[in-house]
């Protein structure tokens, strides 16, 4: 007898939402009633995914592909934060922080890259600096 009356409850209440939700979307100045249904739901997340690296050497290897003692949840907080700062004086402290997982006689390339896989460059890192222009002003790219 209980799940009768359970069954039941939940036909009733799952018709009487749907039923709402189409009323408020034919009738309503707003197409919706909040409570019961929100058809945009989705529509103010942003669909920009910013993702950071490192790239460095001939090849482009990435920071990701080290063979270090350092997890990749650590590699993504610490490139995250590298790239979410916004003075240069906080790019370099966390530049010194990644630079120690990094040859000292290597530039590498601090880059960004979007959901449409294209990679801006947003600074270097040689010898435990960051600096924006290149790596200490000279054309490396080793």
């Amino acid at each position: 007898m209980k799940s009768k009356i359970y069954l039941n409850f939940l036909f009733i209440f799952t018709f009487i939402y749907f039923l709402l939700t189409i009323i408020g979307f034919l009738y309503s100045p707003k197409k919706e009633f909040f409570p019961f249904f929100r058809w945009d739901l989705y529509k103010s997340v942003p669909q920009e995914i910013i993702k950071y690296d490192i790239l460095f050497g001939k090849k482009q290897n990435s920071f990701f592909n080290l063979n270090q003692q350092i997890h990749q949840k650590q590699k993504v907080f610490m490139l995250n934060s590298l790239g979410n700062c916004e003075s240069i004086k906080c790019k370099k402290k966390y530049s010194k922080v990644i630079s120690k997982f990094i040859k000292t006689d290597i530039c590498a390339v601090f880059v960004s890259i979007n959901s449409s896989k294209k990679i801006d460059t947003l600074g270097y890192i040689y010898n435990s600096s960051f600096n924006l222009k290149s790596c200490n002003n000279e054309s490396r790219n080793n």
